[in-house]
């Protein structure tokens, strides 16, 4: 019975996977055995691969994938539900490659969890989920990759426009900073191009007079930073100093002469260490 597998366990019936037969695991009521008994007995559940087992789980709270199989991806999606207008998108799923998924449906407040009970999946099935995954990861990698790149280029084209602080800045000083290469002036904000590891302008941030600092819409932030004194000047360094904000990157540099990393945010440190 295994349309009705749930009730069928209720009843205490169940299947056992060993014997590949339906089996009573207490007293069964006698209607049980007359809805699901000997003409039932032995009877196996349909073959589902993990895709199919994970679909049927996220469309039972209303979510559409339009025909489609869900993505084994382990990657958080963005999907309609039943009824949804064009473009809305008000269900969310991930799944994995055992058919196990987690979906939420949030116009009814509906969710499950569901454990992916393999009913099939072969090694080569496996393989190919997992090929079909580093593809999808390769693919997502290059687009965002390509999105830096173009993000980084108007900024570069920005920067170019853009005149050196000769003279201090509101915010340079409120922060005893003097002018010095890499940072630039425009109108009463200061701004600070953001570079990689190879001196390549990849963001920049803004800072306001009142110290509020806004970044690139979009821009690089992982492994990118803020080289205090100009890229050259680290370039013949003998020593690197890593801090978080420009105004400690400056200090340090005016005390000590080496060049300075600004990473911009704590979480950024390590990045900026390892490139």
């Amino acid at each position: 019975p295994y349309q009705d597998r749930d009730e069928a366990a209720q009843a205490g019936i169940v299947y056992n996977d060993s014997t590949r037969e339906y089996e009573a695991t207490r007293e069964v009521p006698p209607e049980a055995l007359d809805r699901w008994g000997s003409e039932n007995h032995g009877q196996e559940p349909p073959l589902l691969t993990p895709g199919q087992e994970a679909t049927i789980a996220i469309e039972s709270i209303g979510i559409d994938l339009g025909g489609q199989q869900a993505q084994l991806d382990g990657v958080p999606i963005a999907a309609a539900i039943e009824n949804d207008l064009p473009n809305q998108k008000n269900g969310m799923y991930v799944a994995y490659e055992d058919g196990s998924c987690y979906a939420k449906n949030n116009l009814t407040q509906e969710e499950i969890y569901h454990s992916g009970k393999g009913y099939v999946l072969t090694a080569q099935m496996r393989e190919d989920i997992r090929d079909t995954a580093r593809e999808l990861v390769s693919e997502q990698q290059k687009a965002e990759e390509a999105r830096l790149d173009k993000v980084a280029s108007k900024q570069q084209a920005q920067i170019e426009k853009l005149s050196p602080a000769t003279e201090q800045t509101t915010y340079m000083k409120d922060n005893g900073i003097e002018p010095m290469d890499g940072i630039y002036a425009k109108g009463k904000n200061t701004v600070i191009p953001l570079v990689n590891a190879g001196g390549e302008i990849r963001s920049s941030i803004t800072i306001k007079p009142d110290g509020a600092t806004v970044p690139a819409p979009g821009g690089q932030t992982v492994g990118t930073y803020a080289a205090i004194g100009g890229y050259e000047a680290m370039r013949n360094s003998p020593a690197i100093i890593v801090t978080v904000q420009p105004e400690e990157g400056a200090a340090i540099n005016k005390a000590s002469g080496y060049a300075v990393a600004a990473a911009i945010t704590e979480n950024n440190v390590k990045a900026v260490v390892n490139g």
